[in-house]
């Protein structure tokens, strides 16, 4: 491992590295990574839920993913161990230890993933799932609404689970949904595509099922929000954004084609 003796060294070592922001704000970003804040609070400038001050972000997205993944890849162990031993850096990753030989790497300490950022990552992996889930769900109701089978379901709608009766019936039952992420996967789809025409997924018949429905799920499904939601209750609460509730309004900038929201009056 390539050692820094000073800060000039540090900074042209980053710059080889592509990173062309000052070293303080590289090493900001560190920090806090190692102090297991989130990715997103690092680039955001919205408010804390918590404190109610707004958020000042240290540099953009693409940097922050950027020292995210030099991190992992090791490549900025240098940088690290400079930071951990030098008497110019203010805040050190680690207090050193009384025996250097017991001493462990400082990046082999840092986490994979941020709590929050691992949390989010898995909550998007279940939106998928669950997308994948009800887009099957809505396009058995459009096949046999529309097939000459004499086929009906009972005991269920497509959060629950279908079960259908009659002529060639299906020979399983599917498993339920939770609840909480059937609305959190109404959330993303309503903020990726437009209102649903019913309040809720469990409202979804054999008589109103649309295979528009069952196509975008499928979109969603194969093409996973990177951001969270701003109307997803588990993404607001993993990513400290505000509330926002159904009875808000929205409207469309169409110069980037993203969704703001308002409520009303």
């Amino acid at each position: 491992m390539y050692k820094l003796n000073d800060r000039k060294q540090a900074e042209e070592y980053l710059r080889g590295l592509t990173l062309a922001e000052p070293e303080e704000q590289v090493r900001k970003v560190v920090i806090n990574l190692h102090s297991r804040r989130s990715k997103y609070s690092l680039y955001n400038n919205g408010i804390d839920r918590k404190t109610g001050v707004q958020r000042i972000p240290i540099c953009s997205k693409g940097t922050v993913d950027k020292i995210k993944r030099l991190l992992d890849e090791g490549k900025l162990d240098s940088y690290l161990d400079y930071i951990d031993q030098s008497p110019d850096v203010s805040t050190p990753l680690n207090k050193p230890l009384e025996n250097s030989k017991e001493k462990v790497q400082v990046s082999e300490q840092l986490p994979k993933e941020t709590s929050n950022d691992a949390l989010l990552i898995k909550h998007f992996d279940r939106v998928v799932t669950t997308a994948d889930q009800l887009a099957s769900r809505v396009a058995k109701l459009v096949y046999y609404r529309e097939s000459q089978n004499e086929i009906r379901y009972n005991e269920g709608n497509i959060v629950d689970g279908l079960h259908f009766f009659g002529r060639h019936r299906p020979d399983n039952m599917d498993s339920s949904i939770e609840p909480r992420m059937a609305r959190c996967v109404l959330a993303h789809y309503e903020h990726k595509f437009d209102r649903l025409y019913c309040n809720y997924f469990e409202e979804v018949t054999m008589e109103n099922a649309r295979q528009e429905l069952a196509d975008n799920l499928l979109r969603l499904a194969s093409n996973p929000d990177s951001e969270p939601c701003p109307i997803c209750p588990e993404c607001q609460e993993l990513a400290h954004l505000p509330v926002i509730g159904r009875n808000w309004t929205r409207f469309k900038d169409e110069k980037t084609g993203k969704w703001s929201y308002m409520p009303l009056e």
